[in-house]
C-alpha cells in the first residue's frame, strides 16, 4: 500500500497499472506525431526530375554577366564591400 500526497490509500497493482496506461498513451502519442510530420513530395505527370533539374540550372544571360563581372572585379581587388549593408542584412536575418 502506499499513500499519496493527498492522503489516499492506493495499492501497487493500482499503481502499476496506471503506469502501464501512461506509458501506453505517451508510445500511441509518439506514433501519431511521427506519422503526422512525415514529408511527403509528388510530381505532376508532366514532369520529370530531369526536367525540373535541368531548368533549376539554367541561368539568364543577364545573371551570368554579372557573376563574370564580380569574379574579375574580385579576381583584380576591385571589388569593395559595403558594411552597411552587411550591418543590415545581419541585424535583420534570423540568427
Amino acid at each position: 500500500m502506499r499513500i499519496d500526497l493527498f492522503g489516499s490509500a492506493t495499492t501497487t497493482e493500482a499503481v502499476q497499472q496506471t503506469s502501464k496506461i501512461g506509458t501506453e498513451k505517451a508510445a500511441n502519442t509518439k506514433n501519431q506525431l511521427n506519422q503526422a510530420t512525415e514529408d511527403k513530395t509528388t510530381l505532376s505527370s508532366g514532369y520529370s526530375v530531369s526536367s525540373l533539374t535541368q531548368a533549376a540550372l539554367q541561368t539568364s544571360p543577364t545573371r551570368a554577366q554579372r557573376v563574370e563581372d564580380l569574379k574579375q572585379e574580385v579576381k583584380s581587388a576591385q571589388y569593395k564591400l559595403d558594411s552597411d549593408k552587411i550591418a543590415e542584412a545581419l541585424s535583420s536575418s534570423d540568427i
